[in-house]
């Protein structure tokens, strides 16, 4: 990225500084094409996870006759409250059932579209707080046969599940490159061939006319190498998982009461969410930040904010629980050090808050 600070032009001006901005967009676009399995021009750049899933959901019900939205309730507030925003002129949001781990019921989604009102159903690969794997090729295999659009949230997936399109079977996927060590700011909104909705942000007529605006040729290289390199941290996901399952089991035998969320379940091998009992999640982040260690209680676009976790929530945890959550992501550059030190944190930690809890 810092040799793409010499490129300065337009990428879509026809002289020759244009012409070299236009090489980087167009190498990128290959690039993350190649992660999905898809051909370029069904890659559409956006400013990240969030317009793009903004994008999936207003061009959907734009292009629908129907003005219903079939979601999970542990989706990020990103599909969420854009769900409420597209649907508050007459239409309505529909949430599925999910058990304790948050998988989603498959039965309760067929019946939802069996209705025959539905524009889109939207339900994300990887949950970014519990790890948790949503039937992806089941959902969309029901989608199908009900002629509705399937959108996948997929920010928590590349790099850490395979994202082939045609084995997923979405029409729209949503990508985030700063989850995959890219620069922040920058996304994709992936399109299944033949998919078409109308332009979220008009404009120039860039990105197909699907998204206008000049292209962040900067960002977007980083975006492309990011996309290329993904395909060795998917290959090292093996090892991440060692580390977090070494780390889940130091961690419940300091206490039988402590749970890992989804634990029975499917997951992604890159996060952990625990539930500390009589701990405030908000004290084991600082607390831990002390520590050195950056953990993270909830989901990181919300945990800025003191309240108990949605997602925890909607799997049935009661509110006072939900507060009680500890999110550990580990990352391609995590080391079996990194998971001592975290261990060792924890511990201390652990018994600090005890501690302080017994005597107030």
């Amino acid at each position: 990225m810092t040799d793409l600070l010499e490129v300065g032009g337009n990428a879509s001006s026809t002289h020759s500084f244009g012409q070299d901005a236009r090489m980087v967009v167009d190498g990128a676009r290959r690039q993350v094409a190649q992660l999905f399995d898809v051909r370029p021009e069904q890659v559409v750049f956006t400013s990240g996870g969030t317009e793009s899933n903004n994008m999936a959901i207003f061009g959907a019900l734009a292009a629908s006759a129907h003005k219903r939205i079939v979601t999970s309730p542990t989706e990020h507030h990103a599909v969420l409250h854009a769900a409420t925003a597209a649907t508050q002129n007459g239409g309505r949001v529909s949430a599925l059932k999910v058990d304790r781990n948050g998988l989603i019921d498959l039965t309760h989604l067929r019946a939802l579209l069996a209705e025959g009102d539905v524009a889109l159903v939207s339900v994300m690969a990887v949950n970014n707080e519990t790890g948790l794997l949503q039937p992806v090729a089941d959902i969309a295999a029901a989608c199908r046969a009900a002629g509705v659009l399937y959108h996948v949230d997929a920010v928590q997936a590349p790099g850490k599940i395979p994202t082939r399109l045609a084995d997923w079977g979405a029409d729209m996927v949503s990508v985030s490159f700063h989850k995959l060590g890219g620069p922040k700011g920058v996304g994709a909104l992936i399109f299944r061939a033949g998919v078409n909705i109308p332009a979220f942000i008009h404009g120039g007529g860039q990105e197909r006319g699907r998204r206008g605006g000049t292209e962040n040729t900067l960002a977007i290289g980083g975006a492309g190498l990011a996309a290329e390199l993904a395909a060795e941290s998917l290959a090292d996901m093996p090892r991440l998982k060692r580390l977090r399952d070494t780390v889940e089991g130091a961690v419940k035998r300091l206490s039988n009461e402590i749970e890992i969320v989804a634990e029975g379940a499917e997951r992604a091998g890159h996060v952990s969410c625990f539930i500390l009992p009589g701990i405030a999640g908000d004290s084991a982040v600082m607390a831990m930040d002390m520590e050195g260690v950056a953990v993270s209680s909830g989901s990181a676009c919300s945990s800025g904010r003191v309240t108990p976790s949605h997602v925890l929530m909607a799997q049935g945890y009661p509110e006072e629980v939900a507060k009680c959550s500890l999110r550990v992501s580990w990352g391609w550059n995590n080391t079996e050090a990194d998971a001592d030190t975290f261990v060792q944190a924890f511990t201390k930690v652990w018994h600090r808050l005890n501690k302080e809890n017994t005597r107030n």
